[in-house]
């Protein structure tokens, strides 16, 4: 890609971000730190020389449409590090991109109800989608402040709240239960081999049957889900 005018950037990345024309207000922040540490240098046809510009046109989207803190990702030195890693291997690209997601204070945490899996199912994707933009939402309300004495705690308290209430994406369930029931069918549907030891040290995978599919916390730390669908 070569970027031309402005004009040809801002279409080009609606037309990526917001495929179903949807406002610039609607991304979310981990939409935006998505392209900015892995589309933009992985998928994009565009040469390093052209970030800059391309950057800087998203942050004025996002500024345009009162988006302030997605903006700011776009030209952070977060995300100048990574690009620059990306330059130097992919290796090292996908290593910081990682790492720059789990400092992200837009991605959900593992707390004592959930740790979330490495691959996901799609209710346990679209549970962590929406727990990214309800914690993004706290902290554009206040509710949530980074610089705040116990912070992370108060963050995990939040989140666990969310996870423990209906929500109209499961159909009136609580998030944390769909995903239980969901790696529940996973399991059960193909059965990790026997003698396997799993992320969690037991020698065979262990998931909780359906009487466990509430808010309790499971034995297995969910790695059986290894067998859903992976989130990246």
């Amino acid at each position: 890609m070569h970027t031309g005018n402005t004009e040809d950037v801002r279409d080009h990345l609606l037309g990526w971000l917001l495929p179903d024309g949807d406002p610039a207000g609607s991304l979310a922040q981990q939409d935006v730190e998505r392209f900015c540490w892995y589309e933009l240098p992985v998928k994009w046809a565009a040469e390093p020389a052209e970030y800059p510009h391309i950057l800087a046109t998203l942050a004025e989207l996002l500024d345009d449409a009162d988006r302030p803190r997605a903006a700011a990702v776009c030209t952070s030195a977060a995300t100048l590090a990574i690009l620059d890693a990306w330059q130097r291997t992919s290796e090292e690209g996908r290593a910081a991109f990682r790492q720059a997601v789990d400092a992200s204070p837009v991605t959900p945490p593992d707390t004592a109800l959930l740790a979330w899996g490495p691959v996901m199912g799609i209710d346990e994707a679209v549970a962590r989608s929406n727990a990214s933009r309800m914690l993004e939402q706290a902290l554009d309300d206040g509710v949530l402040v980074p610089s705040a004495r116990g912070y992370a705690t108060a963050r995990t308290l939040h989140l666990e709240r969310w996870l423990t209430t209906p929500h109209p994406a499961h159909d009136g369930h609580a998030p944390l239960d769909a995903i239980h029931s969901e790696r529940g069918r996973a399991w059960a549907e193909a059965p990790p081999a026997a003698g396997a030891v799993c992320a969690a040290g037991w020698p065979t995978c262990s998931p909780p049957r359906p009487k466990y599919t509430t808010t309790r916390p499971n034995p297995c730390a969910g790695c059986w889900s290894r067998l859903a669908t992976a989130w990246h």
